[in-house]
């Protein structure tokens, strides 16, 4: 989703936004004590759905308006609040529903579509000043249609994880993305081997083809045709026995294409009529010939590998640009970090070190930039916020940092909460103000 706008009153009993988000970067600006973090955490609360949250922060009405993705057109969701209840209002929905706030605190609210709806949402991403990440709420029916209520925090396995460990949470997206990339690679080994079975079963008519001149038969280009294959195939997971079977007969058969090569040659710029004559000459013409066919194989293989590999390739983009991402920030202190194992791993000037080695804000920017490029929930148009970005970041982090988002994911809204002058960098027309008191802080 894309936020739009975000409007509340009566915030904290003096508090009142009318904030109109860009598309893509946003810079939100204010005073100390504006109220930049409430708004984020407010409107959270309505996209996540988290009810508790409502309850927690004081207000009289807030509505945040956004793009589905889903229905490509504009949606909306409202809570207003009085001393006892809070009432949900939604484009999605029909109806609006009001939630006793003790019921809230107490988790006995009433089973109904419209939180469920909500939560089906592509819900923004919010790190906060804590530098945690919001909760994903989920809503359903248990099998007495009692409501039943999980809340869930996507970036770990709570039964086996600890959530305050963000490291943790980060090794894991590292894992299952190079898991994923693991298991298409498979499926990709498994399309070649396909190609390679039917191609060896086409009817290769080289009845009406011309005998190739000599300069076709080039052995250095030969030589890497066979080291492509003798590699790819060594990489397809053939049994010992049948990868020793298939070597000696690649070998056997370029050794015996070699000497015939030879031999052709050898008779270059000799009149025609010796060269007919001469055994040897011969029999290289019609080894050469009467094996058209299988050359053919072996380039259409050649070409297909080329296609693999082209196509594997493909599936580490994301691994290599977190890699780059990140090394870039970390040239600086000669910490070098490689994931492509599926383990994040550290190395400074030739030393492997421990990742809980790193600082905090190194620690920040591989925490960022894992959950932007890895996280599922960020793959299309979506939100990522983050409460005071510059925490932790010296000066020439900053200026990288938003250059650094952009390159991580186009697709990605992003707003920041930010003090920095060096995070905006200039980038003022991406300014957007908490209210209007914050208008003149930007030069």
């Amino acid at each position: 989703m894309i936020i739009k706008t975000f409007i509340a009153k009566n915030v904290h009993g003096y508090l009142d936004f009318d904030i109109k988000f860009k598309d893509d970067i946003n810079f939100l600006v204010g005073h100390n004590g504006s109220g930049k973090t409430t708004a984020l955490k407010l409107i959270t609360a309505l996209l996540t759905p988290d009810l508790e949250a409502l309850v927690d922060i004081p207000f009289d009405s807030c509505i945040v308006e956004f793009f589905n993705p889903k229905t490509d057109k504009l949606s909306s969701i409202k809570a207003s609040k009085s001393e006892f209840a809070i009432t949900i209002a939604s484009s999605l929905s029909s109806e609006s529903i009001e939630y006793p706030i003790d019921e809230i605190r107490h988790s006995h609210f009433e089973d109904d579509s419209m939180l469920d709806e909500i939560s089906k949402l592509a819900n923004p991403v919010l790190i906060t000043l804590d530098r945690k990440f919001n909760k994903r709420k989920y809503y359903s029916k248990d099998i007495r249609s009692s409501h039943f209520r999980v809340s869930s925090n996507i970036f770990y396995d709570e039964d086996s994880k600890d959530p305050e460990d963000t490291l943790t949470v980060v090794k894991d997206l590292i894992q299952e993305e190079v898991v994923r990339v693991q298991r298409r690679r498979a499926q990709e080994d498994v399309r070649l081997k396909d190609k390679i079975l039917l191609d060896a079963f086409n009817v290769i008519d080289c009845s009406g083809a011309s005998f190739p001149q000599s300069s076709a038969y080039n052995k250095d280009e030969l030589s890497e045709k066979r080291s492509l294959i003798l590699s790819t195939l060594e990489s397809l997971n053939l049994r010992d026995k049948n990868l020793q079977e298939v070597r000696v007969a690649t070998d056997n058969f370029f050794n015996e294409l070699y000497r015939n090569i030879d031999e052709f040659h050898a008779y270059e710029g000799i009149d025609n009529s010796e060269k007919f004559s001469n055994t040897n000459y011969m029999d290289a013409m019609s080894f050469l010939f009467s094996n058209r066919a299988q050359l053919i194989r072996i380039d259409n293989m050649v070409k297909f590998i080329k296609e693999s590999h082209q196509s594997k390739s493909k599936l580490y983009t994301k691994i290599d640009l977190f890699e780059n991402i990140v090394n870039s920030f970390f040239r600086q202190t000669s910490k070098h970090i490689s994931i492509r194992s599926g383990t994040l791993k550290i190395n400074v000037k030739g030393r492997d070190v421990e990742v809980d080695s790193l600082s905090s804000g190194e620690t920040q920017i591989i925490t960022l930039f894992a959950h932007i490029i890895f996280n599922r929930r960020l793959l299309n148009k979506a939100s990522f916020m983050i409460d005071e970005p510059e925490l932790s970041l010296h000066l020439a982090w900053q200026e990288m940092f938003v250059d650094s988002l952009k390159q991580a994911n186009e697709n990605l809204q992003v707003i920041l909460a930010t003090h920095s002058p060096a995070i905006i960098k200039g980038m003022n027309s991406q300014c957007v103000f908490v209210n209007n008191n914050s208008e003149g802080l930007v030069s």
